[in-house]
């Protein structure tokens, strides 16, 4: 949907999209990247304040690294009505939301659905990686819970002139067994939720001490479903 961006788009046979993919393959590398208005959040925006690249990564407690990188262009809003409190604030990492949490009661205008004006489009993209070893439809399933990521941190989210989508990944370094069924810990919000609710409220520009690559990083002790996900 951001093809309709403008610009010289006579590409001739083909369009560019497979070589710039791996072109970025190629200049991968470990390592601080940037994150804000870089890259794939350059002049990415919400309804009210600057979007971008964001990322989140942590180790849960069964020893799995996950991490996320989402660049947020979105159609929504990440705060609650007018104020400073974001819709993410409540899984804020290091108060880096300000530490406001949730306010104490939900103003009026929280309900009223705030979009960007006028015939747009956005996108909020998202990849979320593993080291553990897992099937494809298991990998599917991370994708499919890493969206909720999106409904956590943007509202609204996902509407017909967004185009959200999440890949997965896995590395397959760790080998786990699946266990069944899912203990009541299950209930408990699960890791890319927070790791994309991080990356979703994107406000400001960071520098990730961390790397994709090695899925460490700022997201601590705070996954409690994904070792069963994926074990």
């Amino acid at each position: 949907m951001d093809l309709l961006n403008g610009g010289d788009k006579d590409w001739g046979l083909h369009a560019p999209y497979h070589s710039l993919g791996y072109d970025a393959y190629r200049a991968a590398a470990t390592g601080a990247f940037a994150l804000g208005s870089v890259g794939a959040g350059t002049g990415a925006t919400t309804v009210n304040l600057k979007g971008g690249l964001g990322s989140a990564s942590a180790v849960t407690p069964a020893g799995f690294r996950v991490g996320t990188l989402a660049a947020v262009n979105a159609m929504g809003s990440v705060t609650i009505g007018d104020g400073p409190h974001f819709w993410a604030g409540p899984l804020e990492n290091a108060d880096e939301f300000g530490g406001l949490g949730l306010p104490a009661a939900f103003p009026k205008e929280a309900s009223t659905l705030k979009i960007k004006g006028g015939p747009t489009t956005a996108t909020t993209l998202g990849v979320i990686a593993t080291d553990a070893t897992i099937t494809k439809q298991q990998a599917y399933r991370l994708a499919v819970m890493a969206h909720d990521g999106f409904a956590r941190a943007i509202h609204p989210a996902h509407l017909p002139f967004d185009g959200d989508t999440v890949l997965s990944a896995a590395t397959g370094e760790k080998e786990r067994r699946m266990t069944s069924p899912l203990p009541r810990s299950a209930l408990k919000p699960c890791g890319p939720w927070h790791a994309l609710s991080h990356a979703g409220s994107m406000k400001q520009k960071r520098s990730h001490k961390g790397s994709v690559s090695k899925l460490e990083g700022t997201v601590r002790k705070r996954l409690r479903l994904f070792p069963y996900c994926v074990a």
